[in-house]
């Protein structure tokens, strides 16, 4: 079993320990969704953001955590793996109601080339998608404008919480509650 395997299975267990909470407190799991979203709704739209993994052991499983949390954000995705944007099967993309791309990746190795022909190969299969590089653990200094330019996404997110971020501001959702961010300690 790898090391993705083991953390889908604990994604999954997280999604139905929340839907087991929710079944104690008397909601549907759709209705804790929507709760958990500061705005009170997801997308209604039918617009979906496309999580894709890049083909490190670790960046398909946190394509799946990302996805996790942006439907616990009221946003809809889809989930593909790094194989999907390859260029042999690109052009088997099911891009119907995407409108961004998230693609995720822990370590990009001594080159970021892998990840600069999977945006383009993603922008001429979904030319109105928004892409958001996903690079995490990677520090705001690792790359300069020029190598970001160069890479071509629209956005950079080196964490989760600033994914989710970006992701919320793109659908028009609120950010989250002043409460919601606010430090243990704050009286």
């Amino acid at each position: 079993m790898t090391i993705n395997h083991v953390i889908r299975s604990v994604i999954a267990d997280i999604g139905l320990q929340d839907a087991t909470k929710s079944d104690e407190r008397g909601n549907n799991p759709e209705q804790v969704t929507c709760q958990n979203s500061s705005s009170g709704a997801g997308r209604t739209n039918g617009d979906q953001v496309l999580c894709i993994g890049g083909p490190g052991p670790l960046d398909g499983a946190t394509s799946e955590m990302l996805a996790q949390l942006l439907e616990k954000n009221g946003i809809s995705t889809r989930r593909e793996s790094s194989d999907a944007i390859s260029s042999i099967n690109i052009l088997q993309l099911n891009s119907e109601n995407v409108n961004l791309v998230c693609l995720c990746y822990f370590s990009l190795g001594s080159s970021s080339a892998h990840l600069h022909y999977a945006i383009r190969r993603i922008r001429r299969q979904i030319p109105a998608a928004k892409i958001i590089a996903c690079m995490w653990g990677r520090h705001e200094n690792d790359f300069s404008k020029a190598d970001r330019q160069a890479i071509g996404a629209d956005s950079y997110a080196r964490s989760l919480t600033e994914a989710v971020t970006f992701c919320r501001e793109l659908a028009g959702l609120q950010a989250p509650s002043p409460v919601c961010a606010e430090s243990p300690h704050a009286a």
